[in-house]
C-alpha cells in the first residue's frame, strides 16, 4: 500500500432533514456520528465515510452538506426509527486550494418543517479529519554529519493506531539499515507532529551514497514498497560530500 505526501483537513459533516410527511416527535436529541476520526485524502487511498444518526424525524428527507455546502448525491430518507444509515468519499483536500494545512468546517444537522415555519428547529453535529501523509524535515541543506533538523509530519493516523509513536529508520546505501529512533507521538485525529524536537539528521556518521529514511509506527523495520500492507512515508537523502 503506497503513500504519497501530504497536508491536514478536518472536515465537518451536516446532515439537513426534511420531513416529507407531517413531523412526529423525536424520541431522543438527534445526532450524527462517523465511523473514524480521521480518513485519507483520494490521492493515497479511496476512503468512504460510514455515516449514522438517530433521534430524526421518522420517513423525513434529510440532505448532507459540508461546511454549509451540500453534498452531491448526499440525500436520503430517515428511518421509520429515526435513524440515519449512509457513506460518501472523504472529500478531496486539493478542493480547498494549495498549502492547506488544516481546514475546519462548520457542522450541523438542522431538522426543517416546510408546512410550518413556527416549528422547533433541532440540531446535532459531529467532526472528522481528512489527511494526505507527509513528513518535512527543516533545514533541508547542511553538513551531514553536523546537520540538526527538526521534523514535521501528518497523517500517521490513517494506519488504525490513536497517537501512535513514529519512529525514524535510517537505511544506508547497500540497502542494510543502520539505526532506528522514535522521533515522537503523533497526535489529534489524523497523527500529526508539528515539530519535533531538534536532533541531528544523522545521529552516525554517514557515508557517501543514497540513504533512505524511512517514517513508520512500529519499532521494527520493514521495508516499505508499492506493495506493503503498512502506512510508511520514505524520504531520500543523498550525501555527496563530508566536512
Amino acid at each position: 500500500m503506497r503513500y504519497r505526501p501530504a497536508a491536514l483537513a478536518a472536515c465537518l459533516l451536516t446532515a439537513a432533514a426534511a420531513p416529507a410527511v407531517a413531523p412526529g416527535i423525536a424520541s431522543a436529541a438527534p445526532a450524527i456520528r462517523v465511523d473514524r476520526p480521521c480518513y485519507a485524502d483520494p490521492s493515497l487511498r479511496e476512503d468512504r465515510v460510514h455515516l449514522t444518526g438517530s433521534g430524526f424525524i421518522p420517513q423525513a428527507t434529510y440532505q448532507v452538506t459540508l461546511d454549509g455546502r451540500e453534498l452531491p448525491g448526499g440525500t436520503g430518507q430517515v428511518g421509520a426509527t429515526g435513524q440515519i444509515d449512509g457513506s460518501f468519499a472523504a472529500p478531496d483536500l486539493s478542493m480547498l486550494g494549495r498549502g492547506v494545512g488544516e481546514h475546519i468546517y462548520e457542522l450541523g444537522v438542522h431538522q426543517v418543517n416546510d408546512q410550518d415555519a413556527d416549528a422547533p428547529v433541532i440540531s446535532a453535529g459531529t467532526q472528522f479529519g481528512v489527511s494526505r501523509l507527509s513528513v518535512a524535515f527543516r533545514p533541508a541543506r547542511g553538513n551531514p554529519s553536523s546537520l540538526r533538523v527538526t521534523y514535521r509530519m501528518q497523517g500517521f493516523s490513517l494506519g488504525g493506531r490513536v497517537t501512535p509513536s513514529v519512529y525514524v529508520h535510517w537505511i544506508a546505501p547497500d540497502g542494510r539499515l543502520r539505526r532506528t529512533a522514535r522521533v515522537g507521538t503523533a497526535l489529534g485525529p489524523c497523527g500529526q507532529i508539528r515539530a519535533s524536537t531538534r536532533r541531528r539528521l544523522f545521529p552516525f556518521q554517514p557515508e557517501r551514497g543514497r540513504w533512505r529514511l524511512q517514517f513508520d509506527t512500529s519499532r521494527h523495520f520493514r521495508k516499505g514498497h508499492a506493495h506493503s500492507g503498512f502506512l510508511y512515508y520514505a524520504i531520500p537523502v543523498a550525501v555527496t560530500r563530508l566536512r
